[in-house]
């Protein structure tokens, strides 16, 4: 007989790819699903959104990409912020110029950005876990639910996505070039690593901890030897270009900020709390971000502040608790077993990654979701070399820790489909927020506020509004300078709630928030549509006089003063002196300001538009109400709002067209008026902002 012929065929290359892709088809397939309530929402933009993207008149680039790029990320409506993002502001621009100013476009490009990330923390991973631990890890990052802020908000969350994504890129591009054994290889994977650097940096601030991240995982790589001169100079070279690269990044960061780096006091979160309130502030949010990405949380749109500020509680009482899992995590740096190491570098890099959200340099805020968006991949990490370390165990133990993980991926999945709904619309994140923390008085007045909007045609959303407003009050402390604008805020809030039924009341309030905070627009324009309101309604012309006087005060201190960028300022001013009797001109010129200084100002061409027509000026009124037709246009996503004013703007453009003798664009016109009735509208936006 014959001896047996070895078989030496090959696997099918179908076969090989697929055992290739599977994992990376999983992860993207994951990290799509848990998105596809933000995916499938059309609600429009909530909180800091509404400001940085539904009303950033820079995303139009009318100034240009230079403006755009040298300018802060809040522009100048907030002066006291000291933010430089500029590729994360021109991609939003991008955004704007491709889809317009429609939110659904921007979540689906913030789900996209996403899914890539996790793409990235898959490969990233493999650099320094087996592969199916580094699936594990991609899995998890994928599905996490603390990432839902991050994915959803489209401006804030932006920018934790690119300096993450930008991070990831530049770490692979390090790490391969370290591998690299041609020197000009290695050069341009360094070059490139500083260049995605660059663009993490002009992300977001938080990205400058990236070197250190990326030593700690050099670290765990390879086990820390002791270093002789030339094996150090090695190490050290392309971080040396890195640190050239943060000169050349504070040196135009400078000059965007006209040299002013910090933010002013005004934007601090924690105001003038000591160093050492900071520090046990730190201590305490590093620990609670270090639980939040281990364990699958529930969302939160703003979260109290731990009693321990402004206590008696020693700093180094609140600091044991990091040590006490730093340092086990420094000591398994020196470990033989790469999956030791790898323990270490995810407890390690968690705690690292938050330190610039610490506010031990004051920034303007405590603790939010977003900011565990690049902590929680080193936590993944952690949970994945936790996994390696299980399954090369018994086989029972092997059993028990899949299930495990399988029973941590359906709970962070079915978590994170609820924080993604959740975070599309203001009355939900804010009730989600609510129902986690029943006291928290933020919670109430921004849930009061979104209820209060509308109010109008819902009489049960009134009743609600007035009872959260009236919890908010309860809760805030005016004396407290911490809390001083959100207690200026619950009374405008409620003030303008009842407006109309009660006149002294509301001016009580609006006076209230006034001396809380003088530096609230919403008081100052309050007090001033209050008085515009009455001023008709008063029998003797000199009452109706003195309060259109009164009105004018107040809305001109808030455009000259208080919020001199807002159009809201300069709008409200230029109603108050329109109906004032010869001050015609003024109001053309109060209305010019408020048009420059929107985004969408179709209020403010629309209220010129109507003055130009009483003032004989027919042909440069039918710019602006063409200007607002064109802004309202058919199929676009309006408010209740913007529908009803349409049904008054459609007319009054055709008449003004009739008495032009344009009545083919008359006619025209009435169709649209036609097509109008029977248009869906959306609830309103709620501005109500994070800071």
């Amino acid at each position: 007989m014959g001896q047996r012929e070895e078989s030496t065929a090959q696997p099918p290359f179908a076969c090989v790819l697929l055992r290739r892709l599977w994992p990376v088809l999983c992860v993207l397939t994951l990290a799509c699903a848990v998105y596809l309530p933000a995916i499938r929402s059309e609600e429009g933009f909530i909180l800091d959104d509404v400001a940085l993207v539904g009303e950033n008149p820079r995303l139009s680039l009318g100034g240009g990409w230079k403006e755009l790029l040298l300018d802060r990320y809040w522009d100048r409506r907030r002066p006291e912020e000291r933010l430089w993002r500029p590729t994360a502001v021109a991609t939003l621009a991008l955004d704007a110029a491709r889809a317009g100013r429609e939110a659904p476009a921007f979540r689906r490009t913030n789900v996209a950005l996403h899914v890539l990330i996790s793409l990235g923390v898959y490969l990233f991973a493999l650099q320094l876990l087996p592969r199916r631990p580094a699936l594990i890890a991609a899995l998890l990052f994928a599905a996490h639910p603390v990432h839902a802020e991050a994915v959803v908000s489209a401006a804030n969350g932006r920018c934790e996505l690119l300096a993450l994504g930008f991070t990831l890129a530049a770490a692979l591009c390090h790490l391969r070039a370290r591998r690299g054994e041609h020197i000009g290889l290695s050069f341009v994977g360094f070059a490139a690593a500083g260049l995605f650097l660059f663009l993490a940096w002009t992300s977001k601030e938080s990205a400058l901890v990236a070197p250190l991240l990326l030593v700690l995982c050099e670290l765990g790589v390879r086990r820390p030897r002791f270093p002789t001169p030339g094996r150090a100079a090695r190490f050290l070279a392309p971080y040396l270009g890195y640190l050239l690269l943060i000169g050349l990044y504070g040196w135009l960061r400078s000059i965007a900020l006209e040299g002013q780096l910090l933010p002013r006091p005004g934007a601090w979160a924690l105001g003038t709390a000591s160093f050492g309130e900071r520090a046990i502030l730190a201590a305490s949010t590093s620990l609670e971000g270090l639980i939040a990405s281990l364990t699958p949380a529930r969302t939160a749109a703003h979260y109290p502040l731990p009693q321990i500020v402004g206590g008696s509680v020693p700093a180094g009482a609140a600091w044991l608790g990091v040590l006490v899992f730093a340092a086990p995590s420094l000591g398994a740096l020196s470990a033989r077993d790469s999956r030791v190491r790898l323990l270490g570098v995810g407890v390690l890099g968690t705690l690292l990654a938050q330190v610039p959200a610490l506010n031990l340099i004051p920034i303007g805020v405590v603790r939010a979701d977003r900011l565990l968006y690049a902590p929680s991949l080193f936590a993944c990490l952690t949970l994945a070399a936790g996994a390696a370390l299980v399954l090369s165990t018994r086989p029972r133990r092997r059993l028990l820790a899949t299930l495990g993980l399988a029973i941590l991926l359906l709970a962070f999945s079915f978590r994170t489909c609820d924080n993604a709904r959740a975070w599309t619309r203001a009355e939900w994140i804010w009730g989600e927020t609510l129902s986690r923390f029943p006291n928290l008085g933020r919670a109430h007045l921004e849930l009061g506020r979104s209820y209060a909007a509308l109010a109008d045609e819902d009489p049960l959303a009134r009743e609600k509004a007035r009872f959260h407003l009236s919890r908010a009050l309860e809760v805030y402390a005016p004396r407290r300078s911490r809390e001083a604008p959100f207690a200026a805020r619950a009374r405008c809030a409620l003030a303008r709630l009842v407006t109309h039924e009660d006149f002294a009341q509301a001016w009580g309030l609006f006076e209230e928030a006034r001396h809380i905070d003088p530096a609230s627009p919403e008081a100052w324009l309050g007090l001033a549509e209050l008085y515009r309101l009455r001023s008709p309604t008063r029998a003797e012309e000199g009452d109706r006089v003195r309060d259109l006087r009164l009105a004018e005060r107040y809305a001109r201190t808030c455009a000259n003063q208080v919020a001199p960028y807002s159009e809201e300022s300069w709008l409200q001013l230029g109603q108050i002196l329109a109906q004032m009797p010869g001050r015609g001109a003024e109001a053309l010129e109060a209305f010019d300001q408020a048009v420059t200084r929107g985004a969408r100002p179709w209020r403010s061409r629309w209220a010129r538009g109507r003055l130009l027509v009483v003032r004989g000026r027919d042909q440069d009124a039918w710019e602006d109400y063409e200007a607002v037709l064109g802004l309202l246009e058919v199929g676009a996503e309006l408010s209740r709002q913007e529908a009803a004013s349409l049904g008054e703007v459609v007319p009054e453009a055709r008449d003004l067209l009739v008495r032009l003798g344009r009545h083919e664009e008359a006619d025209a016109l009435t169709l649209r008026l036609r097509q109008n009735e029977n248009r869906p509208a959306i609830a309103p936006a709620s501005s109500g902002s994070r800071q």
